[in-house]
């Protein structure tokens, strides 16, 4: 045999498969929640009043921008069609202020379509267990100047009035911070 097959045998191929078998490891799949409490549903959840406070976290690991929130939920269903508006106030730390609200439609078991003022698109919701994962554009002033920014959101009930969220902010597919936040019913 030669020696460049005899490479490709022993170094090539166990390096590809490695490398596949790795990169079908990594990740988190919505569906590793299903059997985790309580279970998430939007339309139920989302429903009531909440407050959230929260950081923006460069990708470096610095602390950026704290802010509050205030959230108010209410189900909006009509003919059959399970939706949800979600009106967010949100004050920064450093007095910004932004105002937006969330329409939240089911469009399947476990599956969400969202859209608000600033939001590119719509965000696609996936739900499983105690889970939500959301997948959206955001334009967001950074700066001084609008940005589209990328998020890639998880969302978890710890227990029935407390939510952590965990999103990945990125802008042409680099991450540039994670936002974290705390969510706590009050009615």
């Amino acid at each position: 045999m030669s020696r460049k097959k005899l490479y490709t045998i022993f170094f090539v191929l166990p390096t590809i498969l490695l490398s596949v078998s790795f990169l079908g490891g990594c990740g988190v799949s919505i569906f590793d929640y299903k059997n985790n409490k309580p279970v998430f549903l939007p339309e139920q959840w989302f429903v009531g009043k909440f407050v959230a406070d929260g950081a923006f976290f460069a990708r470096s690991g610095a602390l950026k921008r704290g802010f509050h929130m205030e959230l108010e939920g209410r189900d909006i269903s009509s003919g059959g069609q399970i939706v949800t508006e979600l009106v967010e106030h949100l004050k920064y730390n450093d007095g910004e202020e932004n105002n937006r609200t969330y329409r939240i439609v089911k469009v399947a078991d476990g599956r969400y379509e969202a859209t608000a003022g600033g939001v590119v698109g719509t965000a696609e919701i996936q739900a499983s267990g105690n889970a939500l994962h959301w997948k959206y554009k955001l334009k967001q002033l950074v700066s001084g100047s609008e940005w589209t920014l990328g998020f890639d959101d998880w969302m978890y009930l710890n227990d029935e009035n407390t939510m952590v969220d965990r999103a990945e902010v990125y802008k042409f597919g680099i991450t540039v911070g994670e936002v974290f936040l705390v969510a706590k019913r009050i009615s």
